[in-house]
């Protein structure tokens, strides 16, 4: 049983890697606008947020090509989780 689990991978995995993704993003083009002394508006700043978290279809293509089903349902369910924050940080002005 031991081994059936361990070659589906584990969805703590997958949810770190969901969360470490799109904020490494975040991060990475936010810190080019700051020290650019770049203005960031706050759709630019949803755009840049939307394709941080579009950025996990990577992973969930690479399990889910590797069949670690249980690492992709963790980057997924983060990412959905992540998807309706954005919807309520900006869209529900």
């Amino acid at each position: 049983m031991e081994y059936m689990i361990g070659n589906k991978g584990h969805t703590v995995w997958g949810i770190l890697i969901g969360l470490v993704l799109p904020f490494s993003i975040l991060m990475l083009i936010y810190s080019l606008f700051y020290f650019n002394e770049m203005p960031m508006s706050d759709s630019l700043m949803s755009n840049v947020a939307i394709f941080g978290i579009a950025a996990n279809m990577i992973p969930t293509k690479y399990y889910s090509k590797r069949k670690r089903d249980y690492t992709a349902r963790g980057v997924m369910a983060i990412t959905m989780v992540l998807v309706l924050l954005w919807v309520i940080q900006f869209m529900l002005d």
